[in-house]
């Protein structure tokens, strides 16, 4: 019974809001149909999420909320595909990987993102000076300001939260 009302609710809440959620995000979008998959994807998360809707006391607040996290998710995405295709184009023809590796190395460097994205800013910078710059702790201290054992204790939180989401 209670996934019925559950349902009529959701229902209630997309059919009052969908139009308006999906102008507001117009102006975060590339166009029409952008907006409406990032107003889709607004609601998927929403039916997914364990909130009652006869919670939300203010629905369109909820909503734009949720739908400027998916706007700032997909440029975040664009940001880093971007990234990958500018390294890949430096790369000999012969080294450079196939559409289905870039594919799949683009994925999880969006995992990776997404991993890294609740840590803070100090951490992330940390592990990626290591990871991708390949910066000794002692470097790294210099070029944060920081002492080598923070920087180990920062690569602890990086790595312990790259286990926990199922990098290792």
């Amino acid at each position: 019974m209670v996934d019925v009302s559950r349902n009529l609710l959701l229902h209630e809440l997309f059919v009052s809001q969908h139009r308006w959620l999906t102008s507001r995000l117009l102006r975060h979008a590339d166009d029409l149909h952008d907006a409406q998959d990032i107003s889709s994807e607004t609601f998927e998360q929403v039916v997914a999420g364990r909130m009652d809707p006869g919670l939300i006391e203010h629905p369109r607040a909820f909503l734009i909320k949720i739908g400027q996290r998916v706007v700032y998710r997909r440029r975040r995405e664009r940001e880093l595909q971007a990234r990958l295709l500018e390294a890949v184009a430096l790369l000999a023809e012969d080294t450079a990987p196939s559409a289905e590796e870039l594919a799949s190395v683009t994925q999880a460097v969006v995992r990776l993102d997404e991993a890294l994205y609740g840590l803070p800013a100090s951490v992330r910078e940390a592990f990626l000076l290591s990871q991708l710059d390949g910066l000794s702790y002692d470097e790294i201290a210099v070029q944060l300001q920081i002492s080598s054992r923070t920087v180990a204790r920062y690569m602890k939180q990086a790595l312990s939260c790259c286990w926990r989401n199922g990098f290792f």
